[in-house]
């Protein structure tokens, strides 16, 4: 399925994949529901995805696991207090086993473990959505040391396209320290962006940048533009074929390949103008990224677009939900010379046989 083809995609370009599945409440507490609920004593989503993704060799985190042989020890999961979600045990525990799992790749990186961070609890009083009040002590982590600064709303306004018009869906860093730490790409959900994930990396990447998960549809352009060491992809059990979260229709047919051949994927070439943009931070200085846009006409909804520029590769961002020909490469000004570029672009809308 899709899943795999992403996981293919960015091994192509010598980045490691790994999918993190969060399950939902009642796959670990299926005993607390009601009779009539039907989550007891049988397979769960959470159990299925993980055969799918185990069968097509997919690396993935398996949460649930991990979770059932912890669930009498601690609650990983409010009782009251945003239920939709984890608590801070919940993401701890799966950030502590995605660190150890980067330290086999990255010795640089180690596993994190609770002397990083300081425990404590806050008194909730209200339900988060319709401050009923229900009052409930819920755990906190704090890093004892913390230089974690974030760039992410002048990176995505100046530099790079977000789909999510939320600013708090997006999160970027970057070290100049760096070693050899990796560079880290993550598209994530609200179990994530709820529970801060970006603290529990403890600063252990060279750079992070964190886009909501509906960006996954143009993970090509994300990849190829940003080129990180490994991408991670979070998103809940419950919402794992979600039309609301992904663009599913979309995701399943694209052809996430790197070199596409003319056997299976139809090619339409064509040739069009083009904007370049210098790209000015808010200081004044340039950014990372020249944005290179322009406007495809009369062409049905591509699988994919591609372009080559002084001969490297570059796959373009094209907003799916409101599609009208419009696209964006991003094109980092220390790869590639475009102060002679002639103003048009060869363009291959890609669409699978």
């Amino acid at each position: 399925g899709y899943m795999k083809g992403i996981n293919d995609f960015c091994n192509s370009y010598g980045a490691g994949f790994l999918y993190i599945m969060v399950p939902s409440k009642e796959t670990i507490y299926p005993e607390y529901y009601a009779n009539g609920y039907e989550v007891s004593d049988q397979e769960s989503r959470a159990e299925k995805i993980h055969d799918a993704l185990t069968e097509n060799g997919v690396k993935h985190i398996y949460l649930k696991e991990i979770f059932d042989t912890i669930k009498t020890e601690e609650r990983l999961y409010n009782k009251y207090y945003d239920v939709g979600h984890w608590n801070s045990n919940g993401i701890y525990h799966c950030m502590e086993e995605l660190s150890a799992i980067l330290s086999r790749d990255y010795p640089e990186i180690r596993k994190i473990n609770l002397n990083d961070f300081e425990l404590t609890g806050m008194k909730q009083e209200y339900l988060p959505l319709s401050l009923q009040r229900k009052e409930e002590i819920v755990p906190v982590y704090t890093p004892k040391i913390n230089n974690l600064k974030g760039d992410g709303m002048s990176f995505f306004e100046k530099e790079l396209v977000c789909r999510n018009g939320d600013s708090k869906y997006r999160f970027h860093a970057k070290r100049e320290d760096k070693g050899k730490l990796p560079k880290i790409l993550v598209f994530n959900d609200s179990f994530f962006e709820e529970s801060d994930a970006e603290k529990y990396f403890l600063n252990q990447y060279s750079e992070l940048t964190m886009v909501h998960i509906m960006n996954i549809a143009d993970v090509e352009y994300y990849v190829s533009s940003l080129k990180p060491d490994i991408v991670i992809f979070e998103g809940c059990e419950r919402s794992y074929e979600s039309e609301g979260v992904y663009d599913l229709k979309h995701l399943k047919r694209k052809c996430f390949i790197k070199d596409v051949n003319e056997d299976e994927f139809e090619i339409r070439q064509i040739k069009t103008g083009l904007t370049i943009s210098e790209g000015i931070s808010e200081d004044g200085n340039k950014t990372e990224f020249i944005k290179v846009s322009g406007h495809v006409e009369n062409m049905p909804d591509p699988d994919m677009l591609m372009t080559s520029i002084n001969g490297r590769t570059y796959y373009a961002y094209t907003n799916r939900d409101y599609y009208d020909g419009k696209f964006v490469f991003s094109i980092n000004r220390e790869e590639t010379d475009l102060s002679d570029y002639d103003g048009e672009l060869i363009i291959n809308c890609v669409y699978e046989k």
